[in-house]
């Protein structure tokens, strides 16, 4: 009974960092967030944004856009939804010359046979729709694997200048919890 007990609370721990690592523990958005096009951004250098990151409770304060894209390899067709942020491992770092690199699931890698090395084209409807030629630099494996909500990972400079942001322009900010929270 200890065994199990112990297996199932490591388990749901797992669960919740996974879960927490796709969207954070809480989020601060703009009221009319909307994935589908530029919308209006937040500013990732509020002044207050010192004041949460002094907090306790608080490990970590991340900007982040999310952007929702269809990707297209040979004849299959696949939405996702684009998550960029500039803490990432497996991406370039921020500044690095290596610019439209994407880390994408090992599901998405199956669904459309492309893999790292390869280059993935995602469209962006909006206003107008937008094409970009994404570099695949790697691949990841989610603890929660679903076929119809693909999460791909992409740098934040490269979203921020696919919807003409400024440097300080994001969709959101995930805020990151201590464990004992």
């Amino acid at each position: 009974m200890i065994i199990a007990v112990a297996v199932s609370s490591g388990f749901r721990k797992e669960i919740r960092d996974s879960l927490s690592a796709i969207s954070g523990d809480i989020q601060l958005t703009p009221p009319d967030l909307n994935v589908l096009d530029e919308g209006a951004p937040i500013e990732s250098d509020a002044s207050y944004l010192t004041h949460l990151k002094e907090l306790e409770c608080v490990k970590d304060v991340v900007p982040v856009i999310y952007r929702a894209g269809i990707v297209k390899a040979g004849e299959n067709i696949h939405g996702v939804m684009v998550k960029a942020t500039d803490r990432l491992p497996g991406l370039p770092e921020r500044g690095d010359s290596a610019s439209l690199a994407i880390s994408i699931p090992g599901r998405l890698s199956e669904i459309t046979g492309l893999g790292v090395g390869d280059q993935m084209t995602v469209y962006f409807v909006g206003e107008k729709v937008k094409v970009r030629k994404f570099h695949i630099v790697s691949l990841d494996q989610p603890l929660i694997q679903t076929d119809d909500k693909l999460v791909v990972h992409a740098q934040l400079s490269d979203m921020q200048r696919l919807n003409s942001w400024q440097a300080n322009q994001v969709s959101a900010m995930e805020i990151l919890l201590e464990d004992k929270w």
